[in-house]
């Protein structure tokens, strides 16, 4: 996670100060071989919430027990919205429009001035993305790094939600069959994972370019690339013993897997963001977070 924030802070530096590594090129990867106009059913059924105890089965779009279920949905294949359909929301008007926006998010708007996403310029001659070392023209078919504010308002304006955790889970780890995988291509580990992790790339991999990756479900790129947006209020399992050192927090990131020193993946939930004085928690410009929309079924 420092390593993270540390690149964060190191992608804001002018590419003037900064030396690229050998054989490094933004541009190699431009765009994605896959049909990015698709989407994918996820059926109802169960999602097994926490990595170790408790363990949290939780009934996604139906009833069990009585219980209520915590929607369902049609998924994206998308990765993440990628720069090409915000590109249509900022056209749009969508940092514009007060409708889109929850109060305090559109304040933050008014207040910081914010048009687009962070890593985005825009001059006479178009839209260009500031990558790690280069500035290249916007690449369409990127995921876009936004807020859980931007991300909401971009699902509202397209008639759609962010994921809960249960719905990010039952799309990534389970099986037609009923079953649950460890990773969402299957239960083994191998020697190349999947995904844009370790510092393998300095920018983010265009969506659909790991096909070996997808889920049981069709649902590219749930794992790498970068943090994901859910609407699911941060909170312990029931059972769990809270933990005082938690405030105020928001929204639920669901991370991307993490690879220790013996190069084993793992995945965990982490928060959005502590209330901070004067910060408005949705609005709060974490490291690299794309998101994905769900709709109805």
């Amino acid at each position: 996670m420092h390593q993270e924030t540390l690149a964060y802070i190191w992608h804001q530096v002018p590419h003037a100060r900064k030396r690229a590594p050998a054989g490094y090129s933004a541009a190699a990867v431009t765009s994605s071989p896959q049909d990015l106009s698709r989407r994918e059913h996820v059926p109802a059924g169960v999602a097994t919430l926490g990595h170790r105890r408790p363990r949290a089965p939780v009934c996604v779009g139906q009833r069990a027990s009585g219980a209520p279920g915590v929607g369902r949905g049609v998924f994206d294949r998308r990765v993440q919205r990628h720069e090409r359909q915000f590109l249509e929301f900022v056209r749009a008007g969508g940092y514009a429009d007060a409708r889109l926006w929850a109060p305090d998010d559109w304040a933050w708007v008014q207040e910081a001035g914010v048009e687009h996403p962070p890593f985005w310029e825009r001059d006479s001659d178009g839209w260009f993305y500031r990558g790690m070392f280069d500035r290249l023209p916007l690449p369409e078919t990127w995921p876009v790094y936004v807020t859980w504010a931007e991300a909401s308002a971009f699902a509202q304006w397209r008639g759609l939600r962010l994921p809960s955790e249960a719905e990010f889970h039952r799309a990534a780890f389970a099986t037609p069959d009923g079953g649950e995988r460890q990773y969402p291509w299957g239960d083994s580990l191998p020697g190349r994972v999947p995904g844009n992790f370790d510092f393998g790339r300095w920018d983010p991999e265009p969506v659909g370019v790991r096909p070996e990756g997808v889920s049981a479900f069709g649902v590219h790129d749930l794992i790498g690339n970068g943090w994901e947006w859910t609407s699911t209020v941060f909170a312990p399992f029931d059972g769990s013993r809270r933990c005082r050192r938690i405030r105020v927090l928001r929204r639920l990131l669901r991370r991307r897997p993490l690879r220790d020193e013996r190069g084993l993946a793992g995945h965990c939930a982490v928060a959005h963001a502590q209330r901070i004085p004067e910060l408005v928690p949705s609005a709060y410009p974490y490291v690299y977070a794309t998101f994905r929309c769900v709709g109805a079924a």
